[in-house]
């Protein structure tokens, strides 16, 4: 019986120590006081580190597997191999002919992935039984600008070089335009925001335009307290992964899209007081029997107090955008009840006049500067005027494509189309009954 004890006490101090050695993924994040690379090359000399502290000698080896178009993938290895390398060294570990430390690197066109993963190293019996076998370390972080200048480098959007489409909606009256993730393994679905619905389409290239399918449709549930008068509806969409939210401006209460069965539900905790509407940094409450948002914006709960926007706004757009050289920018957009779109870099405004309501912001291109696709500020109904901005580095507005397109357009979003982490933007024009989304992306 003892015998079999000291077996059963053994197989399970095996089985603790292989479990504790297995490695976990982690994803890294950036903040805007460091660039991707030192944020990578820290994360590697702390896991290096950590392998090292088992006084086995290693020698480094490094594998990679990148994607097409990497101009500058074998600098990025260079760079993630010296920071490796100088940890191992630093540690004392580094030796000739020592067990193999292996840094591998790889890519998609939305990840980058790094494992630094230790091979076995013949030591004694007791001391494998004894300490613990170092394990690998994973980690994966998003294709930023600053890392596409190494790996996976898409081409510049410009006139002549943008994809642009269009798909005819079913019905009208549209009030918001995202991408909502759907199952593992699927691309996004296109969410679409009625008066009084959230309706999921599937998108798919046709012959002659793109073609929309409709995946569910959930209706708005009553009973809500009555939001503000406006002289028009209007709706705002918070998307993140798959969870979204809504809120329309004749309702006190936003709503919250659940899945299995597809529904909508009142949201009972809310981040900002009645009547305001959610944005990702701040609050925004509409200005009572008018169709915009007040530039005195309102605190979300556990975050800090906003600044003020530049101007009350029909459509607001705020983020920090990663450069290609690794800085970080602090990036506002605004149209605002005058016709004026004014963009906000680090503080530094620029304003230009004839833009309607619309308005859609994102890095189509993936090169650290924000593109806006925006309305004209034509009153009729019959026609309308899109337009694609860039916003400069240096805080300046160039325009690179602009179309006129039947209808009134007085909605447009942005959302990742197809999963790669870069986004596509949308409009929606409405032609008095039945609408046509306009779909505009960076080139492949």
């Amino acid at each position: 019986m003892r015998r079999a004890g000291g077996a059963a006490l053994v197989l399970l101090l095996v089985l603790v120590a292989g479990a504790r050695s297995q490695s976990a993924v982690v994803s890294l994040s950036v903040d805007r006081d460091q660039s991707t690379i030192e944020v990578l090359r820290g994360a590697l000399a702390e896991g290096t580190r950590a392998i090292a502290a088992d006084g086995v000698g290693r020698t480094l080896r490094v594998e990679t597997h990148w994607p097409p178009r990497s101009p500058r993938a074998q600098a990025l290895a260079d760079e993630l191999r010296e920071a490796t390398a100088e940890a191992l060294e630093g540690a004392g570990a580094a030796t000739e002919g020592g067990a193999e430390l292996l840094l591998d690197l790889s890519a998609d066109d939305r990840e980058l992935r790094v494992a630094l993963v230790p091979r076995e190293a013949e030591v004694s019996w007791w001391r494998a039984f004894f300490f613990r076998p170092a394990r690998a370390r994973r980690w994966r972080v998003p294709l930023d600008a600053e890392l596409r200048t190494f790996v996976d480098r898409r081409p510049s959007a410009s006139h002549s070089a943008l994809e642009v489409s269009s798909a005819r909606l079913p019905g009208g009256d549209y009030l918001a335009v995202g991408t909502i993730e759907a199952r593992a393994g699927e691309p996004p679905l296109l969410i679409l925001v009625g008066r009084d619905s959230v309706s999921l389409f599937r998108l798919s290239e046709g012959r002659r335009r793109a073609q929309v399918s409709l995946v569910g449709r959930a209706e708005r549930p009553p009973g809500s307290e009555p939001g503000v008068g406006a002289r028009r509806p209007f709706a705002t969409l918070a998307v993140e992964g798959s969870t979204a939210s809504v809120q329309w401006r004749d309702r006190v209460a936003g709503h919250r899209l659940r899945w299995a069965p597809l529904r909508l539900e009142a949201i009972a905790d809310r981040e900002c007081p009645p009547l305001a509407h959610r944005w990702p940094d701040a609050c925004a409450e509409p200005v009572d029997g008018r169709d915009y948002f007040a530039s005195a914006l309102l605190p979300r709960e556990g975050h800090p107090s906003p600044r003020t926007a530049p101007s009350s706004f029909y459509a607001r757009w705020r983020g920090l955008v990663r450069r290609s050289d690794g800085s970080v920018a602090d990036v506002e957009v605004v149209v605002n009840p005058r016709g004026r779109l004014i963009a906000s870099t680090d503080g530094r405004e620029i304003g230009l006049q004839g833009h309607g309501a619309a308005l859609g912001a994102g890095d189509i291109d993936a090169d650290g500067l924000v593109e806006l696709l925006v309305s004209g500020a034509a009153e009729g109904s019959d026609a309308d005027t899109l337009g694609l901005l860039r916003l400069q580095a240096d805080g300046g507005l160039r325009r690179l494509w602009s179309e006129e397109v039947p209808g009134r357009v007085m909605v447009a979003g942005a959302g990742d189309l197809d999963g790669d982490g870069v986004p596509t933007l949308f409009a929606i024009a409405d032609e008095g009954g039945r609408s046509t989304l306009w779909i505009v992306g960076g080139p492949r």
